[in-house]
């Protein structure tokens, strides 16, 4: 398309380089000339008010550093007109060292009001709305001009209105195509993500963009470095509401090949660290559906190298680096790297925990452990093996849980209990001297996410394992979880996870030993009694009468002791849920439950005393059972026959 005038944008072009003005001795001379050139009709006058403002912007500083002059010049350029040579093409008759001038003229001019504009100017539809022309004029520029227009792209993307513009185009391609090589590109992707995601009315445009876009850049990147890409999508995916996120899994099949392809290759300690760090962010998003995905799915052949499974390869090279890792992590505690490996090593609990997990939960079968191998793709020897390894790291991490915790708390690690640095009130009544602890500088060891990880993974471990020696070694940390309990949501809640820990340990007699003597009858029962009264957690509530039964139950601990049947006067006086809660419901019935086995355990005399107590849980349970809410009670598996039990179990006491 020729300009008006006779003259081609690309002759002007190459006239003196889009046209070099001569000296003028007075700048705002210069400036009245180009804003009339850039505000006439004529293209070719405009071209050249163009070169000659990019001139002044390059050249004129004191012009530069006037906010009033540099949005007098913007207002003078014609949106219209840029967005055409930016789009310049070929196609339109023009040759390749035409469209380059067009383009390269536009992004230039682009490019340095993008730096001078006021914020709120360039959050503007006269800067975003260039968002399309910049993305197709990728196609057709230089090296140099791509890096201006990906620096353009990323200021847009950094506001909330440019991030919208950027994901209204349609074909990102030009972007996709060039980030493998061009990290900035990736950079333009993850701010219009990561600001797209703080509007509501924008999450169904984010969900349509991850599903076009991951599996498209996941192609682009197969066979060279993914430790980038994977650290910007782990980036976005981290920052991203829930509620921005494809409710299915398919757009995530891209990045486990990605997955396969490194860790089957011998992936660089870089690239196994951003597949880790991503995996473990993805399965707290996908929990259930990335599990299958992530341990059953099947390499494509060409990156095979290996006789054995990708799942087997990746679980044991997490295990290697955490045996490897964690028994000198408290020499580098405060070093500039250590909040990097914590991060790295967590990452790699959390996705064992989700390995474990998927053994336990899936594969929709009833625990059939050749169904297991077969979706896992996991042979049974290997499994053995794995389970064996596992079993060794999770005694590496009860060995560095209880060292971390004893230089934290008492100064130096191995200490026993007793030997605990002293409180500063005890210190002033006993005149013992306070120690000084040895911690972390970055918030300590309840803050730092390696040790909640940790605690995740060797807790799921010691319940579905009855491995009764690792669960033996876990009761000399007792004190340790029942420490991290009683602090409650403080900073991290660790309740549910140690709570799933002690269902393990006090399987065990020296699990039950440990647990009495670190008073976790006393912490769990007031834990229990604050979320009856609240009326909140009660699946956690459930969950805390399971170990207490558990404890009560025990050839170890003989009869009921005084202190314990509280739970008996408690569950007494605590009133019946409504019968449409009900987990509330379930969780006063594990109570009763409670209180049956220890009035049934408690001496003649002790179990008189609390006979009353006893007969009003057996009315409740009876009029509960007898009043009309059957049906709805039965909608919880076990409810309807818990009650039972109870109103059972004090009729042979004579209490009902």
């Amino acid at each position: 398309m020729a300009l008006e005038g006779g003259m081609t944008e690309g002759d002007r072009a190459q006239k003196g380089s889009a046209v070099q003005p001569e000296p003028v001795l007075d700048p705002a001379a210069t400036l009245d000339r180009t804003l009339t050139l850039l505000e006439t009709k004529d293209d070719t006058s405009r071209f050249v008010g163009l070169a000659l403002l990019k001139s002044i912007l390059d050249n004129q500083e004191s012009l530069r550093n006037n906010p009033k002059t540099i949005l007098r010049c913007w207002a003078a350029v014609s949106s219209t007109f840029l967005d055409r040579l930016l789009c310049s093409d070929r196609r339109q008759n023009k040759s390749s060292v035409e469209v380059k001038s067009m383009i390269e003229i536009a992004v230039a001019v682009i490019h340095a009001f993008a730096v001078l504009l006021p914020l709120e100017v360039r959050d503007t539809q006269s800067m975003t709305g260039r968002t399309k022309g910049l993305v197709v004029a990728l196609t057709h520029s230089s090296a140099e001009t791509t890096t201006q227009i990906l620096q353009v792209l990323v200021t847009i993307a950094s506001s909330k209105h440019g991030a919208a513009k950027i994901l209204e185009v349609e074909d990102l391609s030009p972007i996709l195509e060039i980030a493998p090589e061009t990290p900035l590109a990736l950079e333009v992707l993850k701010f219009a993500f990561i600001n797209a995601g703080t509007q509501l009315d924008l999450e169904l445009p984010i969900q349509k963009s991850l599903r076009d876009t991951i599996p498209k850049i996941a192609l682009g990147f197969r066979g060279g470095d993914i430790s980038l890409l994977l650290s910007v999508l782990a980036d976005v995916f981290t920052r991203l509401p829930s509620r921005s996120l494809p409710s299915s899994t398919e757009w995530l099949k891209g990045l486990l090949d990605l997955f396969h392809s490194s860790i089957l290759t011998r992936p660089s300690a870089k690239s196994r660290n951003a597949v880790v760090e991503l995996s473990a962010i993805l399965l707290r998003l996908y929990p259930s559906e990335l599990s299958r995905m992530l341990f059953t799915l099947q390499p494509h052949e060409e990156v095979v190298r290996d006789s054995k499974p990708f799942t087997y390869i990746f679980i044991n090279l997490l295990l290697i680096d955490i045996r490897s890792t964690i028994p000198s992590l408290l020499e580098i505690l405060n070093s500039p790297d250590y909040r990097r490996t914590s991060n790295r090593l967590a990452a790699s609990y959390d996705v064992i925990t989700a390995f474990i997990g998927f053994l336990v939960k899936d594969p929709g079968s009833d625990d059939d452990d050749d169904t297991i191998s077969n979706d896992l793709l996991l042979a049974p020897d290997l499994l053995l093996k794995l389970r064996k390894d596992i079993a060794e790291t999770i005694s590496l991490t009860i060995e560095y849980l209880r060292d971390r915790w004893d230089a934290a708390i008492s100064g130096a690690a191995g200490l026993h209990p007793s030997a605990r640095a002293p409180t500063e009130a005890s210190s002033i009544t006993t005149g013992i001297p306070l120690s000084l602890p040895w911690d972390s500088a970055n918030g300590g060891v309840r803050k730092d996410p390696l040790t909640l990880a940790a605690i995740h993974t060797f807790a799921l471990w010691l319940r579905e394992d009855e491995n009764e020696s690792l669960r033996s070694e876990a009761a000399g940390i007792c004190d340790i979880l029942l420490s991290l309990f009683a602090l409650g949501d403080e900073d991290v809640d660790f309740r549910q996870p140690v709570l799933t820990a002690l269902e393990g340990i006090v399987a065990t007699s020296a699990g039950i030993e440990a647990f009495l003597a670190a008073d976790g009858w006393t912490i769990l029962f007031t834990d229990l009694r604050q979320t009856i009264n609240s009326k909140t957690d009660s699946l956690r509530g459930i969950n805390i009468v399971r170990v207490l039964l558990t404890v009560v139950e025990s050839e170890v601990t003989g009869t009921s002791r005084d202190e314990w049947m509280e739970v008996v006067a408690f569950s007494a006086r605590a009133p019946t849920p409504p019968t449409n809660d009900l987990l509330a419901l379930d969780l006063l019935v594990s109570v009763w439950q409670l209180v049956v086995e220890l009035l049934a355990k408690a001496s003649r005399g002790l179990r008189a005393r609390y006979a009353d107590h006893g007969t009003e849980v057996a009315e409740k349970a009876s009029k509960l059972s007898l009043g009309g809410f059957e049906k709805h009670v039965r909608q919880v598996d076990g409810i309807d026959e818990g009650l039972r039990e109870v109103i059972e179990g004090l009729e042979g006491l004579g209490m009902a």
